[in-house]
């Protein structure tokens, strides 16, 4: 089973809820093995799940290089006031300075790349994250 929820609440009420939430699971009859359960921030949920999901499990691991993919916003309509192009990977600042300090590579072998959405979305369609083994 797979929950994730996203509130506006800091790191240690988000961890709080995720012990909770997994208690009420288990409690219910749900398979502790198969459970997984991700509380992440609402403020900036790729940012979140990047350093909340993303780095823990690549800290134990040799990662080289990061590459993170994200959707060039699109306003297809073109009646959005506040309006950006680079929408998406604004919402990402500071990730790449902090998975670079979180998993100590340089800054220079964590990069961002946008890409053109299908169907003319203006939401984020694809999170793509490439790790590469020394």
């Amino acid at each position: 089973m797979k929950l994730m929820a996203r509130v506006s609440e800091g790191p240690e009420q988000r961890r709080k809820l995720q012990a909770q939430l997994e208690d009420i699971l288990k409690h219910a009859g749900a398979d502790p093995q198969r459970l997984h359960i991700a509380v992440l921030s609402a403020y900036k949920p790729g940012y979140s799940w990047l350093m909340d999901e993303i780095a823990p499990e690549l800290a134990a691991k040799p990662v080289a290089s990061i590459k993170i993919e994200f959707a060039k916003d699109v306003d297809p309509t073109g009646e959005r006031v506040m309006y950006s192009p680079a929408r998406w990977v604004q919402e990402l600042y500071p990730v790449d300075e902090m998975l670079a300090r979180k998993l100590n590579l340089p800054l220079a072998k964590i990069t961002l790349s946008e890409f053109e959405p299908s169907n003319g979305s203006p939401h984020l369609s694809r999170a793509c994250l490439r790790c590469r083994r020394q």
